[in-house]
C-alpha cells in the first residue's frame, strides 16, 4: 500500500462549502465509488448527471483516473459511507490536483498525482487530469485553489481512524 497523505483530520471541511464545480465532483467521484464497490458501472449514471452541464466528456477520464487511484492505494479507499458530509483526504487531494492543473500550476500538480499513482502511471493520470480540467473550464466550472498548508497545520478535531474514500 502507498501512503501518499499526511495524517490530516479532514472532518472540519464540509461539502456543504465547497463550490458548485467542487461538489459536482465530488458527486461524481463518490457515485463511482459507491458502483465500485457495489461492482456495478458507474459510467452511464455519471454521464447523464454530467451531461446536464455540458460535462459529459469527463466522465471517462475521471473513470480512468479513478482505477489508477485504486489500483495505486489500498482496496480501503472506497470503504466509505454514502452521505458522509465532510471531504475526505483523498477527495480533497483529487481536488486539488485538478484546481493546480486547471490553473496552470502543472507542476505541483503532477507532483501531487505522484503521491498518488506510481511512477509509471503518472503520465496517463496526469493525461486524465488536463482533460477533466480543461472541459470544467470550458464550461466555466472553475476550481480554486486551496492552500495545503491550512489543512497540514490544522489540529486535530478528534482521534477517530480516517478512512480513505
Amino acid at each position: 500500500m502507498k501512503s501518499f497523505l499526511k495524517q490530516i483530520d479532514f472532518d472540519f471541511i464540509e461539502i456543504k462549502n465547497l463550490n458548485f464545480s467542487e461538489n459536482l465532483l465530488i458527486w461524481a467521484m463518490r457515485i463511482w465509488l459507491y458502483s465500485f464497490d457495489k461492482k456495478v458501472n458507474p459510467n452511464s449514471r455519471i454521464k447523464i448527471g454530467l451531461s446536464k452541464f455540458n460535462l459529459d466528456p469527463i466522465s471517462e477520464s475521471l473513470d480512468k483516473i479513478m482505477k489508477l487511484i485504486i489500483i495505486n492505494n489500498s482496496m480501503q479507499f472506497h470503504k466509505f459511507p454514502s452521505c458522509y458530509h465532510y471531504l475526505s483526504q483523498t477527495e480533497y487531494y483529487l481536488l486539488s490536483i485538478l484546481s493546480n492543473i486547471q490553473n496552470r500550476n502543472d507542476t505541483i500538480g503532477k507532483k501531487k498525482l505522484s503521491k498518488l499513482l506510481a511512477k509509471s502511471d503518472i503520465y496517463d493520470g496526469f493525461r486524465e487530469c488536463i482533460n477533466i480540467s480543461s472541459q470544467l473550464e470550458n464550461n466555466n466550472f472553475i476550481l480554486p485553489i486551496r492552500s495545503d498548508e491550512l489543512f497540514y497545520n490544522t489540529p486535530s478535531h478528534n482521534n477517530k481512524p480516517h478512512t480513505l474514500h
